[in-house]
């Protein structure tokens, strides 16, 4: 994954992504490795791990706000930042990750 970060990534908290997930109006894409979104994911994200993402950009529509989310939030940060180099506008990244969400108590599968 190449392309210069166009400046830091907005942040988001676990229960603002729930409200824009729930209301169709955010992608949450976990770039987590596969064993750890089979341990458990949130409901409806797009499972895509970070070294797999510029093969599946097909999958995220440019035109959504994107909501970027791993496991604290450090490699969710990196993808943001890739994708908005990439000519992705609206990318969040969840601050801290699937861990934040857990403990905030929103749902889990």
């Amino acid at each position: 994954m190449s392309g210069l970060p166009p400046g830091p990534v907005p942040t988001i908290d676990a229960h603002e992504a729930k409200a824009l997930h729930d209301a169709d109006k955010a992608v949450i894409v976990d770039v987590r490795e596969t064993h750890e979104w089979q341990a458990g994911h949130v409901p409806g994200t797009l499972h895509i791990p970070l070294q797999t993402l510029p093969q599946h950009l097909d999958k995220i529509p440019k035109e959504a706000t994107v909501i970027m989310l791993c496991h604290s939030g450090a490699r969710s940060h990196h993808a943001a930042n890739w994708l908005r180099a990439n000519g992705y506008d609206d990318v969040l990244n969840l601050e801290n990750g699937i861990v934040a969400w857990a403990n905030a108590g929103l749902p889990i599968q």
